[in-house]
């Protein structure tokens, strides 16, 4: 499983991706340490033997959805474009959103 994790305390907020696994989905391993730095809310699917990832990038306002790509899900290639229009304040998306 990949999750973003972000330490409150202190002046940086920096949200991290990670990656804990488990054999039962109840007893987990540590997780590993950061893979990516400034992912919010990744979502991971497996693309025959690409792994896909769409995330928010909270690097800068205004927030972007970005893609990356990884082979083994843990050397992510980040695509310099964004993948849709920006998110402003909650905003959402509107008719112009892209993917991929």
């Amino acid at each position: 499983m990949w999750f973003s994790a972000t330490h409150f305390e202190g002046a940086s907020g920096l949200h991290t991706l990670h990656e804990a696994t488990s054999t039962d989905g109840i007893h987990w391993s540590a997780p590993s340490p950061p893979f990516l730095e400034d992912v919010y809310s990744p979502t991971v699917i497996k693309d025959g033997k690409t792994y896909r990832m769409w995330y928010t990038d909270v690097a800068r306002e205004p927030w972007i959805l970005r893609h990356a790509a990884s082979r083994d899900g843990r050397q992510w290639q980040v695509r310099s474009e964004p993948s849709s229009s920006s998110i402003r304040n909650g905003s959402g998306l509107d008719s112009s959103t892209r993917v991929w």
